[in-house]
């Protein structure tokens, strides 16, 4: 994904803003030149102002929009779909609640990560200095006296021994390690979003949402299933997701039976796909992926917020316990000096 995106509060400004416009009935061209008087910082105007140029010029506000990399895959593609099957009023506004959601949910995750983040910095600090530096004074005073330090202490002594050899090395490692991480989730090789345990689940949920609300509108505008997911496919930002639909278009377009291509695509939860064979079976493909997306919008909402209020608790429960450990080993050689004077 571009570094240059738009933030979500932008994006759902953005869309919520077109929609108002539209929506008044304004002509398109004084109706662009009230947009990009609305917009309230210099990046959206500027994107406004360019927008407006290529509407007057004969464009399509979809093709407008295409040009600007500042937009995601999903927005353009959603867009163009609303566009062509005359929805755009509508799609905006729940593009603009789409993006609104997003923003929440992100904020949601910062909140309840942030406590826990500030602990466990907090915590490394203070376990830090008692493995380096007070444990290996209590083990001297220990010795000194003709005691000995218990196993699990003696185990910590060494990881001191060890961040004070190797510290920077360590340190050095992680930090590449993170780098090396953080490339690969940006990397064309996005199969581990949908391949890895529960974090696949929960994107199949995401996706699955999406495409059925996206391959019912289209076919709501008239499009048959092989033209809508064509259309679609343009819009998926995965590129793992992209070459899986294609290889499925591809043996739909030769003859296989749809919904069972479409099961077979590592992309969607059980139900979604007996659901879809249910639709086709019976001809009501349509409604039933309107139905679908209504199903996968609820539960993509319950488990994010399902999601997002464990962490919090998780993260305090697994910090708690760490500090336990590290008390528990410190304080046992204390009682140790103590009983041996």
């Amino acid at each position: 994904m571009k570094s240059n995106l738009l933030t979500n509060s932008e994006l759902s400004l953005f869309c919520y803003q077109l929609s108002l416009i539209f929506k008044s009935g304004i002509p398109l061209d004084e109706a662009m030149s009230v947009f990009t008087d609305e917009m309230s910082t210099p990046v959206l105007k500027k994107i406004a102002e360019d927008i407006k140029e290529s509407v007057s010029m004969g464009e399509g506000l979809h093709e407008a929009i295409r040009k600007h990399e500042e937009f995601p895959k999903y927005m353009v593609g959603m867009i163009e779909i609303a566009y062509n099957t005359g929805n755009l009023e509508g799609e905006l506004e729940r593009l603009s609640n789409y993006y609104q959601e997003l923003e929440r949910l992100n904020q949601k995750v910062s909140n309840a990560i942030t406590y826990p983040i500030i602990l466990t910095g907090l915590m490394f600090i203070v376990i830090g200095f008692l493995v380096i530096k007070v444990i290996p004074m209590f083990n001297n005073i220990l010795q000194s006296i003709g005691g000995s330090m218990p196993q699990a202490t003696n185990m910590l002594i060494n990881v001191g021994m060890t961040l004070r050899n190797y510290g920077l090395i360590i340190v050095a490692v992680l930090v590449i390690l993170g780098f090396a991480f953080y490339f690969y989730t940006k990397s064309k090789s996005d199969a581990w979003r949908y391949n890895t345990p529960f974090i696949g689940e929960i994107n199949k949920k995401i996706f699955s949402e999406k495409f059925a609300l996206g391959m019912s509108m289209l076919m709501k505008g008239g499009y048959s299933f092989d033209d809508a997911l064509e259309v679609y496919i343009r819009s998926i930002e995965s590129v793992y997701a992209t070459s899986a639909l294609k290889k499925a278009q591809k043996n739909i377009l030769e003859g296989e039976d749809v919904a069972q291509e479409i099961s077979k695509v590592n992309l969607f939860p059980t139900l979604f796909t007996k659901m879809l064979t249910i639709g086709y079976k019976t001809g009501e493909l349509e409604s039933s992926l309107t139905k679908v997306a209504s199903v996968y919008k609820l539960e993509v909402e319950k488990t994010m917020d399902k999601v997002t209020s464990s962490i919090e608790p998780a993260l305090v429960i697994i910090l708690s316990l760490v500090v336990g450990v590290i008390l528990f080993t410190v304080m046992t050689p204390l009682i140790s000096i103590i009983s041996s004077l």
